[in-house]
């Protein structure tokens, strides 16, 4: 899953995610405005969130947006986009 921002007058970004109910949060902090999260669970709600720190802002200061929700594709037989058989799982 590949999150994008529009960048604008931000220095810092933190992306996060989980699986819905989950209680630890995967974060990665970065310089670029996009982000991509790798090997997550097929057919799985997860909910995602972006923090962002702008040159305006002090130091500590991070903007918070409301957290998002995702569903990763669930695929009955073959699926090919991530090659795999979940007949064989």
């Amino acid at each position: 899953m590949r999150l994008v921002t529009d960048g604008g007058s931000c220095i810092d970004y933190l992306y996060r995610i989980r699986e819905v109910g989950g209680g630890i949060w995967n974060e990665v902090v970065s310089t670029n405005s996009s982000e991509v999260f790798e090997n997550l669970e097929i057919c799985t709600t997860y909910e995602w969130q972006l923090r962002t720190k702008c040159q305006h802002l002090d130091e500590d200061d991070w903007t918070q947006y409301p957290i998002q929700i995702y569903q990763t594709p669930c695929c009955l037989v073959y699926c090919p986009q991530l090659n795999v058989d979940t007949k064989k799982a």
